[in-house]
């Protein structure tokens, strides 16, 4: 790969994936201040941080950077171990038993695994070519861990990978260029959210429009979608079923969908 193009990469690398559009940084509120109750301690990084996961006892914390996973001590407040996970891991997502970590990378499209004991990759799923650095990767686990989603930028789709098998399951096309996506807690239902051509740095309102799409894993069946107003980023989803979806105009979509499961414009 010429030196040039490398370049080029790790600057989409590091604009998609670790800095979001000038628009969608939110100012801290200027009355807002440090008290009693609100102790703030900072950890030097190596590299910018672009993902973070917890370990379920809330022990560790899981920070994906260009150069790789750089492990944290939460109680000694440092690095310390970094694992090489790719070219450019930008999201991670550990699975509820704690054993295990996956990572998205955003440029060499693969969909990493990591051993938390052993702190060290056991294995890489291939998704595809080379990536499209519009959208930040992104990636879930199911409740039970036996699942595992990913999104495929440059194919704008869905992949849900086997756990214990790593291998890829089925990929669903979903319409819409993906960005965040998560799992319900039961299981039953996946939610990703994303715009028509493309909602990341080269978002134009007038030829694209953000949604939230809703699938169902088991019969690959899109059952519900919510459009957007603004391009769509993050999404959480919360134990009552509330949908949670962050916005490049500084603004968060909560959406109940509890009595919900059709199309919403």
């Amino acid at each position: 790969m010429a030196v040039g193009r490398v370049v080029i990469l790790l600057a989409l690398a590091a604009t998609a994936c670790g800095r979001p559009p000038a628009r969608a940084i939110v100012p801290a509120p200027t009355g807002e201040t440090s008290g009693p109750s609100a102790a703030v301690t900072s950890v030097d990084l190596p590299a910018q941080g672009t993902g973070i996961a917890l370990t379920p006892d809330g022990r560790r914390a899981l920070v994906t950077t260009v150069g790789g996973v750089l492990v944290i001590d939460a109680d000694a407040r440092r690095v310390v171990k970094k694992i090489d996970a790719g070219d450019a891991p930008c999201a991670i997502a550990v699975a509820p038993d704690g054993v295990h970590a996956w990572v998205a990378d955003l440029l060499s499209r693969n969909l990493t695994k990591l051993d938390l004991g052993a702190e060290a990759t056991t294995a890489r799923i291939l998704l595809g070519g080379p990536r499209r650095p519009v959208l930040t990767p992104s990636v879930a686990v199911s409740a039970d861990g036996a699942r595992v989603y990913a999104i495929d930028g440059a194919k704008e789709n869905l992949l849900v990978v086997d756990a214990a098998d790593q291998r890829v399951l089925h990929d669903q096309f979903l319409d819409i260029h993906p960005g965040g996506v998560a799992a319900s807690r039961d299981g039953r239902l996946v939610y990703v959210a994303g715009c028509r051509l493309s909602c990341g740095l080269l978002y134009v309102p007038s030829f694209a429009s953000a949604s939230l799409v809703v699938v169902d894993p088991t019969t690959r069946q899109r059952v519900a979608g919510v459009a957007l107003r603004n391009p769509a980023h993050a999404v959480a989803v919360s134990d009552d079923g509330r949908v949670y979806v962050t916005h490049a105009a500084k603004t968060l979509s909560i959406i109940d969908m509890r009595h919900t499961h059709k199309e919403v414009s």
